[in-house]
């Protein structure tokens, strides 16, 4: 609607201010959500996120279980290792023995 006078802007502005009373009275009519509702909802949002809660700490705990034992392997694989490295060191710093040629016994064959 165009406003071109004063009339149109009042009557714009009574149309207005009736939809905006009605908008008003609807809310105010509507019923306001019982306590003992909104109580037993709330309660039932509670157990639900426990239930939630303890599946997380569940799986959590499942996953950390999991790395400890990874964690567990691998700190005993670099500790064989580490044996190894020092072993064939030391097998290094030893002086060389001394090889005598082994005799070998010739056999002679059956003609």
């Amino acid at each position: 609607m165009d406003i071109k006078n004063l009339k149109d802007a009042l009557k714009l502005h009574k149309e207005f201010t009736a939809k905006i009373t009605e908008s008003v009275e609807v809310l105010n009519r509507t019923k306001k959500p019982d306590l003992k509702a909104v109580l037993k909802e709330k309660r039932q949002l509670v157990k639900q996120v426990g239930e939630e809660l303890k599946l997380a700490v569940k799986e959590r705990d499942s996953i950390i279980g999991r790395l400890d034992e990874r964690v567990k392997r691998y700190k005993a694989q670099e500790a064989r290792q580490t044996e190894e490295i020092k072993t064939l060191e030391d097998k290094l710093k030893e002086p060389p023995k001394k090889t005598t040629p082994s005799r070998r016994k010739t056999t002679l064959k059956n003609r």
